[in-house]
Order: structure tokens, then C-alpha cells, then sequence
């Protein structure tokens, strides 16, 4: 997948630096290696980041801030706290990707984890799936589709990506009678 995508970034033009960023001057980003890299637009692509709130807390958290949460979603020492996609790690699960999907499929399970929780119920764990789909928009009509190590570009996963989306979204859109 890896060089699937950089293939395509190279056959756009669009060229690609390592490392880290250890400056923003005008026209110009300085690494933590000394290189002087001139620019006319960046896009930076580091991952999640935890919030300050949860370290600056008695909200137990990971190594990187990210609050710890057990199957149920809920923060390890504070039951009545609950965390999803990129403000929480799951305790069990510290490598799962902080990412849309997982999002996604947490989102049923924290919505029932919260009413049964309101009501005195025993509550579901979440339950991560190995592999995923996703489909990472590249522009002009094309997406770039991953599951699992099978990687492929093309616009028809860029027209699956656009039936997925509108899919869930009608899922959750409220519609008067």
C-alpha cells in the first residue's frame, strides 16, 4: 500500500519528506535534521495528537495522553466517563488505529453503552475488527481503496467511497414526516 501511494503521489508531482518538521518559516519548513525545504503549499499528515485535557487530569491515559478506556469505552477509573475514536485507547487494544472508521463502528456501541448505563443495564464491549475498508479520496474523480495489505486506486472506489459516505450519512439525517 505503501508504495502503491507513493507511486501515485509521484506520478502527480506531488513529492514527499520524512521527518520532522521542526520549523515553519516563510516559504520554507525546517527539519529536525537541518534541511531547508522550500514550499508553495504543505500538507502535514502526523496522526492523531492527544488534547492537553486529559493530562493535565486524574483521567488515566496512554504513553501518548490519549485517554485509557476499557471494552465498554468507558475511562478505566471513571465509569461514568466514556472515550471513542481519537480521544481514547482501548486498554486492550492500545495499537487499534485512531482513525474514521473506527469512529464509525465505535459509535453503536458507545450510543448503547450510554443509555444502558443511564438506566443500570450490563454493558456491550466493543469488539475491533482485524482488517477494515477505507477509501482515501486522491481528487480528479479518483480514490485510493485499502483493505487489509490489498491496496487499489481507481474511480471506482472513488464512486464506492461517495456510496458508503451517503449511506451512513442517510443513516443518521433526520428526515421530518
Amino acid at each position: 500500500a505503501s508504495r502503491s501511494m507513493a507511486s501515485l503521489l509521484a506520478r502527480r508531482g506531488i513529492s514527499t519528506v520524512r521527518g520532522k518538521a521542526e520549523q515553519l518559516q516563510e516559504g520554507t519548513i525546517v527539519t529536525d535534521r537541518g534541511r531547508h525545504i522550500p514550499f508553495d503549499e504543505v500538507m502535514f499528515l502526523g496522526g492523531a495528537a492527544a488534547q492537553g485535557l486529559f493530562g493535565s487530569s486524574l483521567i488515566p491515559t496512554d504513553e501518548k495522553g490519549f485517554m485509557l478506556t476499557n471494552a465498554h469505552l468507558q475511562s478505566i477509573s471513571f465509569p461514568d466517563l466514556f472515550a471513542v475514536g481519537d480521544c481514547g485507547t482501548l486498554e486492550n487494544f492500545p495499537d487499534l488505529p485512531k482513525n474514521g472508521v473506527t469512529a464509525v463502528r465505535q459509535g453503536p456501541v458507545l450510543w448503547d453503552n450510554l443509555n444502558r448505563f443511564l438506566t443500570g443495564r450490563k454493558l456491550h464491549a466493543f469488539q475491533p475488527r482485524s482488517r477494515y475498508l477505507s477509501i482515501l479520496s486522491t481528487g480528479n474523480g479518483h480514490g485510493f481503496l485499502l483493505y487489509g495489505s490489498f491496496a487499489v486506486q481507481g474511480r471506482w472506489t472513488r464512486k464506492l467511497k461517495e456510496r458508503l459516505d451517503r449511506s451512513f450519512m442517510e443513516k443518521y439525517t433526520f428526515h421530518e414526516k
